[in-house]
């Protein structure tokens, strides 16, 4: 059963649904206050099979609303916890103009003096298989019904009014209750963010192969998080920007304090995120630790090891891994800071037999020479062409093998 109640904005009153709670205010206002309202309730339908909530209203408009044009926006929040959080719609119909979250709206059209609505009219529908909550299972919920001026910009974001809180002639409201799902976007999030710091610890795990921890790398690292944040902001998570901030700059310090003191279970991570990373996550955690192993124009052996166990664990084509680590090694000072083998440096399995390493040698010439070519004059280029000899002199170390 719908618990319905009626609540008139007046001016400054407009808050009350939120918690800000209207003063004893003047005998004018308690007085208006007193006269018959326009009520909301939920009514139970069907919309093509699927269950619905129909949002209705009735009664007497408002003094204020006559003589102008007027309309009925809708906004729906989970307020299970005495919280406000907005519904999300995936579907763009049942969207607000500047947001994600549910929005309906019907024009009424020209208020004379003494209209109402009798009996209930329907001014929304909400059809909980296409929404998404801060939380699933079964929650409660609150409809906020607001009669505007159509003539007057009122702007809503979230549910909340931003601009034109003039054009707000009455603020209606009822609940109900109902399941979204299994999870929701907070929980999404969440787990989001969780697997971000999974990303975080790898690259952190990278960054001290070599037994040092470079402030370069720690850059690269930390303008990672920044993105990350500025990403975030458009996301509902249930943070404030602030607590939004804090939680993913501790991500990077909980990383790197974990990596200097050597407490990274790299295959921990990775068995964490084959079971809840996607494609897009994998690509992401590459792209990441090649730009660290790079930051200080030094290819370490152990950094190289650990960006080929991600890269095995990644599933991903491993010539697309060659791609990412190719344009890495072009920023490398090759000649006297790389500390690997020449092995590590082309990808050469130790598993192969010399046949198969002069077939991806050969494969390996063809594509820098290439490049060559097309790499700008300078230290890319140079480094090009220090690739090259170095694919020869594995070449002609691989022939005398099989010669041998």
């Amino acid at each position: 059963m719908a618990v319905c109640f009626p609540i008139l904005a007046v001016g400054g009153l407009i808050d009350w649904l939120f918690g800000d709670g209207p003063s004893s205010g003047s005998a004018k206002e308690r007085e208006f206050l007193e006269l018959p309202q326009m009520k909301a309730r939920i009514r139970e339908i069907t919309v093509n099979d699927r269950p619905a909530k129909q949002i209705e209203v009735r009664g007497p408009f408002p003094i204020q609303a006559y003589g102008e044009k007027v309309g009925f926006i809708v906004s729906v929040f989970d307020n299970t916890n005495d919280e406000f959080h907005p519904v999300i719609s995936v579907v763009e119909a049942f969207q607000e103009p500047y947001s994600l979250a549910y929005d309906s709206r019907v024009k009424v059209g020209y208020i004379p003096p003494g209209a109402g609505l009798d009996p209930w009219a329907p001014i929304g529908v909400f059809i909980p298989e296409i929404m998404l909550g801060p939380y699933g299972g079964h929650r409660q919920f609150l409809v906020v019904v607001r009669l505007v001026d159509v003539q007057t910009e009122v702007v809503i974001v979230n549910g909340s009014v931003r601009q034109g809180r003039d054009g707000v002639y009455w603020t209606g409201a009822c609940k109900f209750s109902c399941s979204l799902g299994e999870r929701g976007y907070i929980q999404f999030h969440q787990e989001r963010r969780d697997l971000q710091s999974v990303v975080i610890q790898l690259a952190a795990a990278v960054s001290v192969a070599d037994g040092y921890l470079d402030p370069e790398e720690v850059k690269v690292i930390r303008q990672k998080i920044v993105q990350w944040i500025e990403k975030s902001e458009s996301v509902y998570d249930g943070l404030s920007d602030t607590q939004r901030k804090r939680s993913y700059r501790a991500i990077a310090d909980h990383a790197l304090n974990e990596a200097m003191t050597d407490k990274i279970d790299t295959d921990a991570l990775l068995n964490r995120l084959r079971r809840d990373g996607d494609q897009k996550l994998w690509y992401e955690v590459l792209e990441l630790c090649f730009d660290v192993m790079a930051a200080d124009g030094t290819a370490d052996s152990d950094e190289l090891s650990i960006l080929h166990k991600i890269g095995t664990a990644s599933k991903i084509d491993t010539g697309e891994i060659a791609k990412l680590r190719d344009r890495k090694i072009v920023d490398l000072e090759i000649d006297n800071k790389v500390k690997t083998t020449i092995e590590e440096l082309l990808g050469i399995d130790a598993e192969w037999d010399p046949p198969k390493i002069k077939r991806h040698l050969r494969k390996e010439h063809k594509k820098w020479n290439s490049r060559l070519n097309t790499v700008p004059e300078g230290k890319a280029r140079e480094n090009a062409q220090r690739m090259l000899n170095l694919i020869s002199e594995a070449y002609k170390n691989y022939t005398s093998l099989e010669r041998s």
